[in-house]
């Protein structure tokens, strides 16, 4: 036989024993093929749930022994810090002279005495305890006015208080400048307190605008031939804050007798508000002036009272003028033009609320009274030491714009014609006393 008929016949059982296999398989009805196939499943199931047990302990005894051996080595190292302290604290006893721990321990005392010296000089004068009784409290009059919000004033003014420690410019904001100087922004401010009273806007316009100024100063440098168009958009920004009708942007270009034109007004619009980010909300010392009036102890429909408020007005807008006054936040330099006033109209500040009418009470002072009362360092938070850096320069510049004003009549400033004017008590025109440190 040739090998290709023996493969064959050796081929032939194969293939029968296939059929056979085959045949038994679909001969069985298709029932029994699935049972099969479910039941083989469902033990591959069964045989790995199995295995999954006994490979995976359980969690909560793992989480047990983790939080034991943490509970250990936290013990280990507290005994271990506790003997190392023991062992430094005898080293020192054994090397320490008890001579030199002497003057150390009188040296530590001495710098504690020196700071709370320095902290009680910078801080308030706290009031004595039995003084407290005569502070009065300027809100009850106002309880039922919505509009003054009494039940969160205080909050209101510690809020304030907080913003303008962050705002703060400082008396150096013009080191960026080459061109611009101070005498320039002073020209620049005194002829925008002439634009705002045509315009008769509000104050709180004015004090926004020269913020808004100085802050630009601060940041961007500025040529001269620009200096004018940056005044007058600082002006254009903030009576679109504060005024309820502003006037059409043409009449501040007609201001400026065609300084610049339309187009450039507004860039420089833009310009300013990108470099500020938008941020035109400040503090301004007009908010508190108008706080501080209410404790000042005077009548609020008296003629007096309207002698003292356009008075410290005009202190207050003084300070606008000069660039040394920014060193000084805008809380003291309201209450050092209260005190400045008080102290010209020789004024007792010393009156408490009446009980008929909740009203204030006026009299004159002598030399010996008192001008700062308790009611004003409470609420103003200065005392009267705090403030007179601050009360002599507003006094010699006052001064000094007194006698000006007498020889030069064409270059006194436009602050002090609009309080000579007798709208205005006329109070530009009275004599100020100067103010020397004692």
């Amino acid at each position: 036989m040739t090998t290709l008929e023996r493969n064959v016949n050796n081929s032939i059982p194969l293939l029968q024993n296939k059929r056979s296999v085959l045949g038994s398989l679909t001969n069985r009805p298709l029932n029994q093929i699935n049972t099969l196939k479910q039941k083989n499943v469902n033990q591959e199931i069964n045989n790995c749930k199995v295995l999954r047990k006994q490979k995976q302990p359980n969690l909560g005894t793992i989480q047990l022994k983790q939080s034991q051996e943490r509970i250990r080595k936290r013990g280990e190292i507290s005994q271990q810090t506790k003997t190392t302290k023991k062992r430094f604290r005898k080293n020192q006893k054994s090397k320490s002279n008890p001579k030199k721990e002497k003057k150390k321990f009188q040296q530590r005392k001495k710098s504690k005495k020196d700071q709370k010296v320095k902290k009680a000089k910078t801080k308030s004068h706290p009031i004595d305890p039995k003084e407290i009784s005569k502070i009065t409290d300027i809100h009850r009059p106002f309880s039922k006015l919505p509009e003054h919000v009494t039940e969160i004033a205080d909050e209101i003014t510690q809020n304030m208080r907080i913003k303008e420690k962050q705002d703060h410019i400082g008396e150096d904001f013009l080191q960026k400048q080459s061109q611009v100087n101070a005498n320039m922004r002073e020209i620049l401010v005194d002829w925008l307190c002439d634009v705002h009273i045509n315009f008769e806007f509000k104050t709180e316009t004015l004090y926004l605008t020269a913020k808004l100024l100085d802050k630009f100063l601060l940041l961007k440098p500025v040529p001269i031939n620009r200096l004018q168009l940056v005044g007058i958009t600082a002006l254009l920004i903030a009576s679109k804050y504060q005024e309820v009708n502003t006037p059409d942007i043409e009449e501040f270009v007609l201001v400026a007798n065609g300084a610049f034109t339309l187009k450039e007004l507004l860039k420089m619009e833009i310009v300013m508000l990108t470099v500020l980010r938008f941020r035109v909300t400040y503090v301004s010392p007009y908010f508190f002036l108008q706080i501080y009036l209410k404790a000042a102890g005077i009548e609020l429909i008296s003629e007096e009272f309207h002698t003292l408020k356009f008075l410290s007005n005009y202190f207050l807008e003084l300070t606008l003028l000069k660039s040394y006054f920014r060193k000084f936040c805008p809380s003291k330099l309201a209450a050092s033009s209260l005190y400045l006033a008080i102290k010209t109209l020789n004024l007792n500040s010393n009156s408490n609320f009446n009980s008929i009418g909740n009203k204030n009470v006026l009299h004159k002072s002598g030399q010996n009274s008192k001008c700062w009362s308790n009611t004003l360092t409470h609420y103003t938070k200065f005392h009267t030491e705090q403030i007179i850096d601050c009360v002599i320069l507003i006094s010699t510049l006052s001064n000094q714009l007194l006698n000006f004003g007498q020889s030069e009549e064409n270059q006194t400033p436009n602050i002090k014609k609009k309080y000579s004017h007798p709208d205005f008590y006329s109070v530009a025109m009275m004599k100020i006393p100067l103010i020397k440190k004692n």
